[in-house]
């Protein structure tokens, strides 16, 4: 398992961007996942 750790400043940064309801996605882009704006730019959608 990895621990991921955000420092003061960038929790600061998130929360002013985030509501309550806001849930934090991270996503790796390495060009083949659905989040991927390079395959939402070529058409290829899942």
């Amino acid at each position: 398992m990895m621990d991921l750790v955000f420092s003061d400043e960038a929790q600061t940064k998130l929360a002013s961007k985030m509501t309550d309801d806001d849930a934090l996605l991270l996503d790796l882009d390495d060009g083949i996942g659905p989040l991927s704006p390079y395959l939402k730019e070529n058409g290829l959608m899942y």
